[in-house]
């Protein structure tokens, strides 16, 4: 009895997720943009490292380039957390010294 309840409860949360996941390359379809769409704040950039954060109180943390990586190329992360804390541990994280 709670295997099936357990099984059915799963099988709506993935049938919601595909709906809304349907619903945002749809909403994205409809965007214009002869640039680049941002794919979770669908702002059109110049380039995805131009891309804002998804909320506010994010902090967007570049991440370091890689040798003959352009600064446009640049990939980051949004970072949500006390102001002095800063980029430098994602920074660290990501260059592999903890």
């Amino acid at each position: 009895m709670f295997n099936q309840q357990h099984q059915q409860q799963q099988q709506q949360q993935q049938q919601q997720a595909d709906a809304s996941r349907n619903r945002g390359w749809q909403a994205q379809k409809e965007i214009p943009c002869n640039q680049y769409l941002c794919p979770q704040s669908f702002a059109c950039v110049e380039y995805p490292s131009h891309c804002p954060c998804p909320y506010p109180e994010d902090r967007k943390c570049f991440l370091p380039l890689a040798p003959g990586e352009a600064q446009h190329d640049a990939s980051f992360v949004c970072q949500r957390g006390p102001p002095e804390k800063g980029c430098e541990e994602v920074r660290k994280r990501a260059m592999g010294r903890w």
